[in-house]
């Protein structure tokens, strides 16, 4: 990461889409045991908005309802990669 007057910039490895579809699963289902929850009862998903890659793995990986994306991919299209800036 680089840090500049008006934000920082980041270059992200190509491995990033694989290694959240190998990992996001059990982050998730952790977090949402914590609250005695589980994803089927999840009524919304917020999926940062990283880039149209990660997005898919999300939802591929927690097999998401048809859809469950598209606010998520609303906000990239608009805004790019919320996390560069």
């Amino acid at each position: 990461w680089l840090c500049k007057n008006n934000g920082f910039l980041m270059r992200m490895s190509v491995r990033v889409p694989t290694v959240i579809f190998k990992h996001i699963q059990g982050f998730v289902d952790a977090a949402l045991a914590t609250h005695a929850l589980t994803r089927p009862e999840v009524g919304g998903w917020a999926i940062h908005p990283g880039g149209p890659k990660i997005v898919a793995q999300v939802v591929a990986a927690l097999h998401l309802p048809a859809g469950a994306e598209r606010q998520s991919l609303e906000v990239f299209e608009r805004h790019g990669n919320m996390s560069s800036g």
